[in-house]
């Protein structure tokens, strides 16, 4: 299994980086979605995609609005998107608050609250992290 680096640059892309996310295209795990995100669809080998996010910062999350064009011919049978349930809100309060993002976006949002199954037998567990806006790791374990 390998860790692709779709986006690992700071606050503002640029024209070599874009911001942070990072993907285990074998088992359709997403860590992230920042403006990498677009990169997503071409490395995906999976019919299931999950995206865990770490903190609500634009740079962690604005790649959700590319989601249309990730799985744009796929017929993918789950997109779920991990994140703590006040981020979860905020994400759907604000980022796709209907003024700016009139669409609602093909996925399902799941709290994280506790250890979460990943395909191949893998477990995500979170842990909460110092940074600006309440930010969690990620553990992956297999």
């Amino acid at each position: 299994m390998q860790l692709a680096l779709l986006g690992t640059a700071g606050y503002h892309p640029n024209e070599s980086r874009h911001t942070a996310c990072f993907m285990l295209p074998e088992v359709g795990v997403v860590l992230d979605a920042g403006t990498g995100f677009f990169r997503v669809g071409p490395r995906l080998l999976t019919d299931e995609l999950d995206i865990f996010l770490t903190h609500t910062h634009l740079d962690h999350v604005f790649g959700l609005t590319f989601l249309f064009d990730v799985l744009y011919g796929r017929d993918l049978k789950r997109v779920d998107v991990h994140a703590e349930a006040a981020k979860v809100a905020a994400i759907q309060n604000h980022l796709l608050y209907e003024l700016l993002f009139p669409v609602g976006l093909p996925c399902q949002y799941r709290p994280l609250d506790g250890p979460v199954p990943l395909a191949r037998g893998g477990t995500l567990s979170s842990f909460p992290l110092s940074h600006p806006g309440e930010t969690v790791g990620f553990r992956l374990d297999w």
